[in-house]
């Protein structure tokens, strides 16, 4: 509400506090807009992270699949398109992989118990790898499950789904990198 000064002029009674509400949403937006920017883009390499698979053995992304053409998909087990894209990258792998493509599922914000028998039930038979803290998944900017990175030899990220993928399209996809 605007009331008059004692010279007569009008001005906003409560300004500090609308500077500070416009001080906060721009904080706000600054974060925002960081966190997306530092989102992996096609085009850009993934950043370089650590991650252990079911054994407890270091997989490093991307580094350990240069060279390769390198499916990295984002799952959870509570996810209902999953079953079908470890399936369906199970034979990815197995049609493709003597001519250099390789994958791996991490598994986001579960407990190895969890994931142990969700690959059991599932026979994965690629390497399935442990974010539980979420961590790796927020540095690629993974806001939904399943999401799915496709890297070029070089290590490039060629492709990014987000959603569920079928058989057909990550094939489509990957034989575009051979």
């Amino acid at each position: 509400m605007r009331s008059p000064d004692k010279n007569g002029r009008r001005h906003w009674k409560r300004c500090p506090m609308a500077i500070r509400s416009l001080a906060w949403v721009f904080l706000v937006l600054t974060l925002s807009i960081g966190v997306l920017q530092a989102a992996p883009r096609v085009g850009n390499i993934l950043p370089k992270t650590m991650l252990g698979d079911l054994k407890g053995a270091p997989v490093a992304i991307p580094d350990d699949y240069k060279g390769k053409v390198a499916v990295i998909h984002f799952f959870a087990t509570w996810c209902t398109y999953c079953p079908k894209e470890v399936a369906a990258l199970g034979s990815l792998v197995r049609k493709y992989g003597d001519k250099g493509v390789i994958a791996c599922s991490v598994d986001v914000g579960e407990s190895k118990d969890k994931v142990d028998s969700f690959a059991a039930d599932q026979r994965i038979s690629y390497p399935l790898l442990l974010d539980p803290a979420s961590s790796v998944a927020k540095q690629y900017g993974v806001t939904g499950i399943p999401t799915t990175y496709v890297l070029d030899r070089s290590g490039v990220v060629r492709f990014r789904i987000i959603g569920e993928i079928t058989l057909e399209g990550l094939d489509r996809i990957v034989r575009t990198l051979l």
